[in-house]
């Protein structure tokens, strides 16, 4: 106003009153703005996480005679520790190619906690089997023993592995499992 009496003093409460909500209304916006931009970011990165962890999963069942496969794998999360994985055993010295009726290895194993840091405990896990000297050699309480010896190394903060290992004969119908008790 131009007046140099225009605005009472309850006029300037009100003013700055509706100047503070204003502001007030449009901070609020922009960090809801924000902290959405930054739940999109996030949930991406956990859709990666989550995509990288189903391509360490078999890609198919194997068949293996004188089984019925089958695998269901729903994390709670979009991520998490669940793993299975099946390996053949007896391959063709030749040609590298397994052996129709050989040995499979077989593991299942859930990691505590969820989300992406249980699905890097498990990628973990899974590079540590895949890079085990001879995994196709050994026998399954070493195996377990190996990983378990990795990861106690790396004092994962509380985090733990259950897992099942075992060898499988189709030829004799032998399951052989590892019955490691102890714990390092």
């Amino acid at each position: 106003r131009r007046d140099a009496q225009g605005f009472t003093v309850d006029d300037l409460e009100l003013t700055m009153l509706i100047s503070n909500l204003v502001g007030r209304t449009t901070i609020n916006l922009i960090n809801t703005q924000m902290v959405e931009r930054l739940h999109r970011q996030l949930r991406n990165e956990l859709e990666k996480v989550a995509s990288i962890q189903r391509a360490l999963l078999p890609e198919e069942l194997p068949v293996i005679p004188g089984l019925d496969i089958a695998a269901s794998y729903r994390p709670c999360e979009l991520a998490g520790g669940d793993y299975y994985d099946f390996t053949p055993l007896d391959r063709d010295p030749l040609t590298g190619e397994p052996i129709a009726d050989g040995r499979w290895g077989v593991i299942i194993a859930d990691v505590s906690g969820h989300g992406a840091s249980a699905a890097v405990i498990m990628a973990m896990m899974q590079a540590i089997v895949h890079a085990y000297p001879e995994y196709e050699q050994v026998h399954a309480d070493h195996l377990l023993a190996h990983l378990n010896e990795q990861f106690v190394r790396k004092n994962l903060d509380h985090n733990f592995v259950t897992a099942f290992c075992a060898d499988y004969d189709p030829k004799s119908h032998v399951l052989q499992y590892a019955d490691r008790k102890s714990v390092v």
